[in-house]
């Protein structure tokens, strides 16, 4: 009896285990269960867990039943998707939260399945059409446009409304009426979120510089002086300059000449004979049949100014001129470059010096010049 309960006694013992089996037994669980959650939550995994987003072209959408019928972006093949539930989230191009019946066909839609398969956000599209600018309302942010079948609307312009003019961000004030555009609408197609110029009122790419006036290849005897005198009842000016030996020399004007205001060699304004002052640096050409002045081209004067604030939708822009500041109006057209290239408002960041090229009478400002060019008189 003694043996067989030692013997009992020893098998308990052999199979009881000890402190430092335990301690291993729950190191290796721990380890497994730690290595299998790192598996399982790893972003390969959970990539692959998760459903490509679907880009189409809607064609139909039940709201009784919950589905919604796509083509998929590259396929011929429409393809139908089960809707998660009737208040899934669905987001308009300009980014606010609408109802799913906001969903109509032939809107483009980015949709997001989830693990089931179901589809649970949808993400509609930003569509672009083409139009022509008729008519710009700054002050109430609006614009006028003709589409494709000649259709006239009228379209507020989103504050946050990306505008490019040859590729630059540019301000609304900025774009010219007869300007054809890409216009990116609201969902509900009574706002442009964005604007983007295909061409000028021209024919033009905006992208295309400013025309250049090549004096040299315009037809005429060249005489280059100061204007000492305009007489726009006769038609007629007189000149001071290397060729007339300091003697004011009298020309008559052809009714039909070009009269232009230049900044090196960009138009800047076109003038008429009652306009000129006298003092102008001039470039004058005459014909040789008649003697008469054919082309009449004069030097806009430029001042130098810093860069202190720039209202583009009111149309201001405040600069320091002689260390003082002054405020410009900015004319619909006002010309920005480097020199000959083309640079928009958007350019004009604060403390930037600039050369500011007027008028003759000095009173409007014609074009800024971001290269800063040498004073003129």
């Amino acid at each position: 009896m003694k043996n067989e309960e030692r013997r009992m006694k020893n098998e308990e013992v052999r199979w009881v285990p000890t402190r430092r089996t335990s301690a291993f037994i729950v190191l290796r669980f721990s380890f497994f269960v730690l290595h299998f959650g790192v598996a399982l939550f790893s972003p390969r995994l959970l990539a692959a867990q998760d459903p490509p987003k679907v880009t189409g072209v809607v064609k139909n959408v039940n709201l009784e039943i919950g589905t919604i019928t796509v083509r998929p972006k590259g396929t011929m093949v429409d393809e139908t998707f089960n809707l998660l539930k009737k208040d899934l989230e669905v987001t308009a191009p300009e980014g606010r939260k609408v109802k799913l019946d906001a969903v109509k066909p032939g809107q483009t839609v980015q949709l997001k399945p989830g693990v089931t398969g179901d589809i649970e956000a949808v993400v509609i599209q930003a569509s672009v059409f083409l139009a022509t600018v008729a008519e710009v309302d700054l002050k109430n942010r609006t614009i006028g446009i003709v589409d494709q079948q000649i259709k006239l609307a009228t379209m507020a312009v989103d504050p946050a409304a990306k505008i490019l003019l040859a590729d630059r961000p540019a301000y609304l004030r900025e774009i010219k009426v007869g300007s054809q555009m890409s216009v990116t609408p609201s969902l509900d197609g009574k706002t442009a979120l964005a604007l983007k110029l295909v061409s000028d009122p021209d024919g033009k790419l905006a992208a295309k510089l400013f025309p250049r006036v090549k004096t040299s290849r315009l037809p005429g005897t060249r005489w280059v002086g100061v204007l000492t005198d305009i007489d726009p009842a006769k038609h007629e000016l007189r000149l001071t300059g290397p060729k007339t030996k300091g003697v004011p020399k009298a020309m008559p004007v052809a009714k039909n000449a070009v009269i232009k205001a230049l900044h090196g060699q960009v138009a800047v304004q076109d003038l008429s004979l009652t306009e000129l002052v006298k003092q102008a640096h001039a470039t004058v050409l005459v014909s040789s049949e008649n003697q008469e002045v054919i082309h009449l081209l004069v030097t806009s004067p430029v001042v130098q100014g810093k860069v202190k604030a720039l209202d583009a939708d009111r149309g201001r822009l405040t600069a320091e001129v002689a260390g003082n500041d002054k405020t410009f109006d900015l004319p619909r057209d006002v010309k920005v470059m480097d020199k000959t290239r083309v640079r928009r408002l958007a350019d004009l960041q604060a403390n930037l010096v600039v050369s500011l090229v007027l008028s003759l009478d000095r009173q409007q400002l014609l074009a800024i010049d971001i290269h800063q060019a040498a004073l003129q008189p």
